[in-house]
């Protein structure tokens, strides 16, 4: 079947969503390639008594919905490339006039975080059936009223946030609302599916203030040359230095918080000018939305810094490779602002750099999947209790639409991660809608714009414009594909996928040597966030026991059972070349002579790879097994047996061993290492990290997986057939003393438990209408 006809296959797949009665796309006339511009969309309309009400709404890029004046809605659900989800939100009207406006920012950029295209708005108001007020022409039926658009308190040129995601923000709080609407211009239709995903849960919650903070600006900026902003500026299309108008990455770079001095009695929250500052604490990494209510005493500007970790007692906003900064400039005059991105942060640091100010009521409005909360974990180990909630928080912030890699630094849809993931939201949610949602999006396009033909994006919704990919991550996405078959029962989606899934096989095997191995894969090769990705180059032999697994895989999917027999081939010259008699060797490279010399390095990741594909196995490799479980993993930092190798880091390594110590059953040690790797994070963040320090994302999804390992091995649950409705459990030797467990399944909830051992052991179990249990 040829490729091109993917998209065909995957529309006959897409259920019917909300359509539109009367509105038309619309954007501000002349502006529909501006960067980061930016306006709102407001109507009133009247409810009469007993109406229901609610507002259908599509969108690019982004949108922020306030009902009377109230935040009740964000989106939208992110879709592949010239598909837009319509959401439905409801809208608690009484009877009466009330009024909806729409904030939507249209960035007009490249980024990871979502595909890009022409900006544009389509909404209606629906009261008791009847169209109240829609965008563009009226329909035929009647005059409803429509939307007026005007300009916004935002900053257009400023610069980008990160590398991955677009603009950062800043404001003009003198500069906005000037009443004069926008002349407005129909855009061409767009295609329109499901919403699929739940809609967020947008609760506000407490910003607690800490102490009043002091200010200082060194002598000489402290920040770096942002090279996303100058280098990059061409390929991204971002406004360059001397174009800004705010510069937020040098503006929060030069100005620096004091060292905290606990020691110091607490000041109340005051007036602020220069060298004054104040602290506020989330109590945990959350994702969301920062709001205050700023009243302007002296003109002047106000700087909100924010970070997921102090540094050295301070807010670092940069220290990830991110512009972790909010910047106002007010008149005099009272506003009450509220972040139009959800951004990841424990603390928030706020601070003039001229004028004077009086801040109150900060707050933190909450993006997470409102589903998560349904899971509940508690055992008698308090540490295990901790690492679940850390490990369900970062899901629920993770899977609002797309699976994310970080909610922070680039909200994109990443491949591999997902992988575990999607295992994550079985346990969290017990539905398979948002992973239905993700890998559709990488079905519908009937080709992906800068990628090769054959190959897949890395992360998606995303653009790529410098040709970038990662050929590891189509491999991981074929892994998941037969387990979200297994969890979903979804067979159309796998058939749909085939020739997506045959064209990967067809790219990959362009690059076998003549002994059946892939050598030098081209884009970018990742085997392990560490010492591991320096030696991708020539034949990489993790990425090769991974192509074993590929090629199994899709024999099993699509019975082709001449695959299976090369992935045996692949095994076995892997095992024949990398096998060093002691361990295997990450990569060969080719000499003078043309023939292939192992490199020498041998990582504690390409170990875990050759278990966790069946290149080795423990019968196989008795004594590399004894040394992978007795000398390596987290209590290798303390006690290191081995100094010249390099260590495995979270992601992804460290999760593939413990993917490999979980298939060997052994509960104890995945307990133990559970804790090992993920019960610092918890207890400094409540969120689970994306490597073994903080120098990176301090909530990453694949790290969720954590929760899977728990349900496994301290309380015994095996799987969860959300199919045939069964739960398999069998007794967990965690050395436990009770254990218990809440989750949610199509139909209800499942509550199982156990306490005592050996003869003493008593389980509970409770499902709905249905649901079973199968004892091992």
């Amino acid at each position: 079947m040829n490729i091109s006809m993917i998209s065909v296959i995957a529309a006959a797949l897409l259920s019917a969503g909300p359509q539109f009665d009367a509105a038309r796309p619309v954007w501000p006339k002349g502006r529909e390639t501006r960067m980061n511009d930016s306006a709102e969309f407001r109507a009133s309309f009247e409810v009469k008594r007993g109406d229901n009400c609610f507002l259908r709404v599509a969108g690019c890029s982004a949108y922020r919905i306030r009902f009377d004046g109230e935040v009740v809605g964000y989106g939208p659900a992110r879709a592949a490339k010239g598909f837009f989800r319509v959401d439905e939100w409801p809208l608690h009207a009484s009877t009466g006039r009330h009024w909806v406006a729409i904030e939507v920012s249209a960035y007009n950029v490249p980024s990871f975080c979502a595909v890009n295209h022409e900006p544009f708005l389509q909404a209606e108001v629906v009261t008791g059936g009847r169209i109240a007020a829609s965008t563009g022409a009226c329909s035929a039926d009647g005059a409803p009223g429509l939307f007026r658009a005007f300009e916004t308190a935002r900053v257009t040129k400023t610069t980008r946030y990160s590398y991955q995601r677009a603009f950062g923000e800043a404001y003009m709080l003198d500069q906005h609302r000037t009443g004069v609407a926008l002349e407005l211009a129909e855009r061409p239709p767009v295609a329109l599916i499901e919403r699929i995903a739940p809609l967020p849960d947008l609760g506000l919650r407490e910003m607690k203030f800490v102490s009043m903070t002091g200010t200082e600006k060194p002598e000489a900026p402290k920040y770096r040359k942002m090279r996303f902003v100058d280098e990059l500026a061409d390929w991204f299309g971002a406004y360059r230095v001397d174009e800004l108008d705010v510069n937020i990455w040098k503006e929060i770079q030069t100005y620096e918080m004091k060292p905290l001095d606990p020691s110091a009695p607490s000041v109340p929250l005051g007036e602020m000018r220069f060298g004054d500052g104040a602290l506020f604490d989330r109590g945990h990494v959350d994702t969301g939305f920062i709001g205050a209510r700023i009243e302007c005493l002296k003109p002047g500007r106000l700087i909100f810094a924010f970070d997921e970790i102090l540094s050295d007692g301070r807010v670092n906003p940069s220290r990830y490779s991110v512009s972790n900064g909010i910047v106002v400039d007010s008149k005099v005059g009272t506003c009450a602002l509220e972040s139009f991105e959800p951004y990841t942060l424990r603390y928030l640091h706020i601070f003039p750099v001229s004028g004077e100010f009086r801040i109150a009521d900060v707050r933190f409005r909450t993006y997470r999947n409102p589903d998560a909360a349904k899971a509940k974990f508690r055992s008698s180990d308090p540490e295990l209790d901790e690492i679940f909630a850390a490990a369900r928080e970062t899901f629920a912030q993770n899977a609002v639409d797309v699976f994310m890699d970080c909610p922070g630094r680039e909200r994109a849809g990443w491949l591999c991660d997902s992988y575990f993931t999607g295992r994550s939201a079985a346990i969290f949610t017990g539905s398979t809608d948002l992973e239905r949602l993700f890998v559709q999006n990488f079905l519908l396009p009937g080709k992906f714009d800068d990628i090769p033909e054959g190959m897949v994006p890395m992360c998606y919704p995303s653009d790529h414009p410098n040709g970038s990919f990662i050929p590891n991550w189509a491999m991981w996405l074929v892994l998941e594909l037969e387990e979200y078959l297994a969890r979903s029962g979804d067979r159309a989606m796998i058939d749909a996928f085939k020739p997506r899934v045959m064209g990967i096989v067809d790219f990959l095997k362009k690059c076998r040597n003549k002994d059946g191995l892939l050598e030098n894969l081209p884009g970018w090769v990742f085997v392990d966030a560490d010492e591991a990705n320096s030696y991708t180059k020539g034949v990489n032999y993790p990425s090769n026991m991974t192509w074993a697994d590929t090629l199994d895989c899709v024999a099993r999917l699509y019975g082709v059972p001449e695959l299976a027999d090369e992935a045996a081939r692949v095994r076995e010259a892997v095992r024949r070349q990398s096998w060093t008699g002691e361990w295997f060797c990450d990569n060969a490279l080719r000499g003078e002579d043309g023939a292939l010399k192992l490199s020498g390095k041998c990582t504690e990741a390409c170990q875990y790879y050759a278990f966790m594909s069946r290149t080795a196995t423990p019968e196989s490799h008795p004594d590399l097994w004894r040394r992978v479980l007795g000398e390596l993993g987290p209590g290798r930092r303390e006690k290191n047996p081995y100094p010249w190798m390099s260590f495995a880091n979270i992601f992804i390594a460290n999760h593939i061993r413990l993917e490999t110590l979980s298939r060997a059953g052994l509960d104890r040690q995945v307990v133990s290492e559970v804790k090992g790797y993920f019960g610092y994070m918890a207890k400094l963040t409540g969120t689970l990290w994306e490597n073994n320090t903080a120098r990176s994302s301090c909530n990453h999804a694949v790290s969720s997986h954590a929760a899977v390992l728990m349900f496994r091995h301290a309380l015994g649950i095996k799987a969860i057939d959300l199919v045939r409705k069964t739960v398999t459990v069998a007794p967990a030797d965690a050395g436990l003393e009770f254990c218990e467990a809440e989750f949610p399944v199509p139909g209800g909830t499942v509550e199982f438990g156990w306490k005592g051992v050996g003869a003493d052991r008593k389980e509970t179990f409770r499902a709905p209408e249905g649901w079973r249990k199968v004892s091992l």
